[in-house]
């Protein structure tokens, strides 16, 4: 770096909160050890005892005091020169070293006086020959360690002490009943000696195994191993404490939608965590259709969204709310019935009670595509954070598609799928393996569900409550369905000058069905059309044999001329059951002769009410009927022109 760079740096670096995060973080994990924070904050910067032990809270949310202690003190424009003394009095010059850079050559002389900067790399490169080190390294394990460094090996043994004695099984036991302490040797045999063959995946944390221990298959989520410098030591206590947070939180939330914690294994520095099998995978595997598994079909996609949101809505009703912060896909884990349940509880915290709408926290967690602007911005963290998280999940979810892809004009799904709803194309991204049993029906719906939920305000976004409750409505609607097909669609009579019934409108909201010009007279009546959906639909809708109701719907819609019918949705009974409801007109599949109801002009009933037949008129169709007279009938009782 030339000499006009550094100026232009120590110029665009002069106060404390100009510092990267990169910087502040390191500082924060150098002035953590041994509570060095502590002596910065009380003798130097002159915090009183009250403010200093409201900093020091910062642990109990997982989160760096000394991190909070710089920012409260760049809060007050203090200077990065000014930290530098303070550090140089401290003779603290690991941490002046991180700040070197940052300050006038002048300072210089005060970082020279001590120790050379090899010696201080040193503090940081060299490391004590352990018993964790050797695993790793293999044939490291009988190297002496030079006598110059005793008293760094001192330090890192003392760290290694505090971290055993904090995470000590005691501690574990006072979590609460039913939570058992397996033997470490037996889970190492039951996942074959943490053979490849057994291993689910792995993430920042370590990795995770597939064991069986008394005929239960369970999922062992093993610790990684670290070398045992300072940062080390540093990184392996902060994922302990997630840990610990995660074990503390799966054990007091038992919940049907919460994965099932069965117990832990702590021995000579191996941590474990024993939870449930889940044989069907993560849902985000599913939705790739990973390792060749069949797609998941709407009423399953419908089954796994309500489950999730129940599950939030479990964490959020407590009396103090606990918003998991991590809600993705990849984080939904699904057993053998496609049960899901929420894992992962390593960012999970304590939001805000009920005379607060956020707390606000000193650092951003979790997956970005999946988190609020309110947060990434502004580190509010509140219950809306999961909603938002969970809205994100339900575009995956009628899409099929990733949460981030670099390859798409817009990298994350949230802002791809609102820019092609803006666009009326969102029909464009639906995923064709839901099945068009319940295309408009399912996507429309969930999309607009999920639309509320990634709302840019978070007052906007609805409670987890009021989301499991649309799930449970959705969900018991296609349950009802899946048995009476093809899908009745009611509209009540005063609303049919629109042409559309309510689950149409919502579609068509979603940008799935198109409205006609209802003042154009040169529409007459026509019936609404979706728009021309995905290429792989007729391969879907032509395979099974449509039943007899579906037959005289096809033709009716055919004989009516719908005008988005083509040569690839004319044989499709979900079009042509959009455009019979939509004019008021159903076909009863239940009936011993298939008949259309025409409903009553006059009828004031509730466009939810299933009792059709008690308001309007059954037009009987033969069973073996031709074109002209289905036409002809239909027509006539919507006084519509024949088309030319």
């Amino acid at each position: 770096m030339s000499s006009e760079q550094k100026k232009n740096q120590e110029d665009q670096y002069k106060f404390v909160n100009d510092l990267p995060y990169v910087v502040l973080r390191r500082l924060g994990i150098l002035l953590d050890y041994n509570d060095q924070w502590k002596i910065l904050g009380g003798e130097y910067m002159k915090f009183d005892r009250y403010k200093l032990h409201r900093i020091g809270q910062a642990v109990i949310r997982r989160e760096s005091p000394s991190e909070d202690l710089l920012t409260l003190w760049g809060n007050e424009n203090n200077k990065i020169s000014l930290l530098f003394r303070f550090l140089a009095k401290m003779k603290h010059y690991k941490a002046m070293t991180e700040l070197k850079p940052f300050v006038d050559k002048k300072l210089h002389y005060l970082f020279e006086e001590g120790p050379s900067r090899i010696e201080s790399m040193l503090l940081v490169t060299v490391k004590p020959p352990t018993e964790m080190d050797a695993e790793d390294a293999g044939s490291n394990k009988g190297e002496v360690e030079p006598k110059k460094n005793g008293t760094l090996a001192n330090q890192n043994s003392r760290k290694k002490d505090e971290i055993e004695k904090t995470l000590n099984p005691i501690d574990f036991k006072e979590l609460g009943s039913g939570l058992a302490f397996l033997n470490y040797g037996v889970l190492t045999e039951s996942t074959n000696f943490w053979s490849r063959s057994n291993k689910l995946g792995s993430g920042g944390f370590g990795d995770v195994y597939k064991g069986v221990v008394k005929q239960t298959p369970m999922a062992i989520k093993r610790l990684k191993r670290r070398k045992g410098n300072e940062m080390a030591f540093n990184a392996l206590e902060a994922q302990l404490r997630d840990l610990f947070k995660e074990l503390k939180y799966l054990n007091s939330n038992r919940h049907d939608n919460i994965l099932a914690l069965y117990g832990y294994s702590y021995e000579d520095g191996n941590f474990c965590l024993v939870s449930q099998f889940m044989p069907n995978g993560s849902l985000e595997d599913r939705l790739l259709c990973r390792d060749n598994t069949l797609p998941l079909s709407a009423l399953i996609r419908c089954y796994i969204a309500r489950g999730t949101a129940r599950g939030l809505q479990f964490l959020h009703d407590r009396e103090k709310p606990l918003v998991h912060g991590d809600i993705k896909s990849a984080n939904i884990l699904l057993d053998r019935s496609f049960e899901p349940k929420i894992g992962d509880f390593g960012l999970s915290r304590e939001g805000p009670t009920a005379n607060y709408s956020y707390v606000q926290v000193s650092h951003v967690h979790g997956t970005k595509p999946y988190l609020p602007p309110e947060f990434l911005r502004s580190k509010k963290f509140s219950t809306k954070v999961d909603t938002y998280s969970f809205g994100v999940v339900l575009f995956e979810i009628i899409t099929g598609l990733r949460a981030y892809d670099v390859k798409r004009s817009e990298k994350f799904l949230t802002e791809y799928v609102l820019k092609l709803s803006e666009e009326n194309n969102i029909h464009r991204v639906i995923d064709p393996k839901i099945g068009f049993e319940y295309f408009a029906l399912f996507a429309s719906y969930v999309f607009t569900l999920g639309k509320e939920c990634v709302s840019y305000r978070p007052k906007t976004r609805p409670t987890m409550m009021d989301v499991s409750r649309s799930l449970d409505h959705l969900n018991s609607h296609m349950t009802t369905i899946q048995f009476q097909r093809p899908v009745d669609f009611y509209i009540d009579p005063s609303r049919r000058s629109n042409l559309a019934s309510s689950a149409a409108s919502s579609a068509a909201k979603a940008g799935l069905l198109q409205h006609p010009n209802v003042n154009n007279q040169q529409n007459y009546r026509r019936i609404p059309s979706p728009t021309k959906p995905v290429d792989a639909a007729p391969a879907l809708w032509n395979v099974r044999k449509k039943s007899h109701a579906e037959q005289l719907a096809v033709k009716v819609a055919s004989r009516l001329e719908a005008p988005s019918l083509t040569k690839d949705t004319k044989n499709d009974p979900v079009h042509a059951y959009y455009y019979l409801s939509s004019a008021g007109l159903k076909i009863n599949p239940k009936s011993t002769k298939t008949e259309v109801t025409m409903l009553n002009s006059d009828s004031k009933s509730d466009p939810t009410d299933q009792r059709d037949k008690e308001h309007g008129e059954a037009i009987p169709l033969l069973d073996h009927f031709s074109e002209e007279k289905v036409s002809g009938l239909i027509l006539r009782a919507l006084s519509v022109p024949a088309c030319n």
